[in-house]
């Protein structure tokens, strides 16, 4: 089984060399190119001092320079080609929000808002004092008067100004006179001095409804809008409409919600048949989470366990606490339990896997549980299977992170990182002082080499991507 788990890792290491990634490679100079991963040859020639893969949610960098003309920094988006999508040209860059990022200029220390597509087009140019990223279509922006208040519109993704910036908001910030679109209606407020009053807009910029009313509604045929508890309703155009009583649509019967009740001052649980699902026996007992409506926590003199709604024990009332955790990486659910200050780990259905007898709370990644405990005065650390057991010898390792695609980082006890499987073979060495896989390419790890060092890449192969 080893060598098959062996041959499949190297095939992928083979398969992931092979393939083309871009990767940051580190220049003596302490700047960036990016390079082939397969070639190791540079995809441009521009040197960057700041990086970010996983900025955008399309496999983009945000990349950063300096500014060999005007000074200061300028930042840019390229794709997985090394090719410029946005180019290096703004002061700060947001991520894409349905399609659009947010950017922003700076001339002479004043700062203009604008955005740009995926393709680097300016949708909408940089003019105006203050935005907010692309929702529902539309973006919020606003020009700052000379007494410093701003004025808001609304702006859609082509560029069109729908609402020219005219509603009100207090200089420093508080409520945005527009609110978010419901229905393809948006809510508008004045927030200069109270009393407060609102209106409404459509998504075509028209003003359905004047900011004159106390309080505003959006409803199926419009809003219904009311003052001095005189009611009106306007529909999705503007136009006063006699108001209508809408029926549910929906006829469906509301799921049963169990809820523990007490009896002669012990706690259980009956259903709205009134059949009594969870004796009344239980001096507390609450639901143990609310993605298990079945399962309840239960104290009987003081000590913890775990009841169903079958009215079956599955944890006794042995435990000082007992709290149910999810490993959502493997789809596992854990019960800790923690007893005279030791903690332990019990698996779904209530079985020990470990018993509680180490000193911090279990955490959980890819199946695995990690634990730390003291033995012979020396804190110890180690990762543990399914069945409680470790994947290493005691004491080999100092420390460690969560596992993510079937392996994970160590240090030792001078600090030095390298890279394990879930078998605890060693896959890169104990040689490097940070080891993150944060923001990487899938292989790919972010290291550090040696105190007050730049950091650098290196792939499952043990490949540094730096200059020497």
């Amino acid at each position: 089984m080893k060598k098959i788990s062996v041959f499949f890792l190297c095939s992928f290491i083979y398969q992931l060399i092979a393939a083309q990634t871009l990767v940051p490679f580190l220049l003596k100079s302490g700047g960036y190119v990016f390079v082939d991963s397969a070639t190791m040859k540079p995809v441009n020639k521009t040197e960057f001092y700041y990086f970010n893969r996983q900025f955008s949610d399309s496999g983009l960098y945000l990349v950063q320079a300096k500014d060999n003309i005007k000074g200061g920094i300028i930042t840019g988006f390229i794709n997985k080609k090394g090719e410029f999508v946005v180019p290096l040209k703004y002061f700060q860059i947001n991520k894409f929000k349905e399609g659009l990022s947010m950017v922003q200029t700076a001339t002479h220390g004043i700062i203009k808002y604008g955005f740009v597509n995926r393709q680097g087009k300016e949708v909408v140019p940089p003019k105006y004092d203050l935005a907010e990223d692309c929702k529902q279509g539309v973006m919020r922006v606003a020009i700052e008067t000379p007494d410093r208040d701003y004025l808001w519109g609304l702006v859609t993704k082509d560029g069109k100004e729908i609402v020219k910036p005219q509603f009100k908001a207090r200089s420093g910030g508080g409520l945005n006179p527009i609110d978010t679109f419901k229905n393809d209606i948006a809510i508008l407020n004045n927030t200069e001095k109270p009393p407060y009053k609102y209106g409404a807009i459509n998504r075509k910029g028209q003003i359905i409804a004047p900011v004159t009313f106390d309080r505003i509604y959006i409803t199926e045929q419009g809003v219904l809008c009311i003052l001095n508890d005189q009611r009106k309703v306007f529909d999705k155009n503007g136009k006063e409409v006699i108001e209508k009583n809408v029926a549910p649509k929906s006829t469906t019967i509301t799921p049963e919600i169990l809820w523990p009740s007490q009896r002669n001052g012990k706690w259980g649980i009956v259903n709205r048949e009134g059949k009594e699902v969870i004796s009344f026996k239980y001096d507390v007992l609450y639901p143990a989470d609310t993605s298990r409506k079945n399962l309840f926590n239960m104290v009987v003199n003081r000590k913890c366990g775990i009841v169903n709604t079958n009215n079956e024990e599955l944890v006794p009332a042995q435990y000082d606490r007992i709290i149910l955790k999810t490993d959502k990486s493997a789809s596992m659910v854990y019960f800790s339990i923690s007893l005279n200050k030791k903690y332990g780990v019990l698996d779904e259905k209530g079985k020990e896997i470990l018993p509680p007898k180490f000193e911090t709370e279990p955490t959980f990644s890819e199946g695995l549980t990690r634990m730390i405990w003291v033995e012979d005065n020396k804190m110890m650390f180690n990762y543990f299977n399914g069945s409680g057991k470790p994947i290493f010898k005691d004491n080999q390792y100092r420390s460690g992170g969560h596992f993510k695609n079937g392996i994970v980082q160590v240090y030792n006890s001078d600090n030095s990182g390298g890279i394990i499987d879930k078998t605890g073979k060693e896959i890169i060495p104990l040689i490097y002082g940070e080891i993150s896989f944060e923001d990487t390419p899938p292989g790919f790890f972010k290291v550090k080499k040696g105190s007050g060092s730049n950091e650098f890449y290196i792939d499952l192969a043990g490949r540094e991507y730096r200059e020497k």
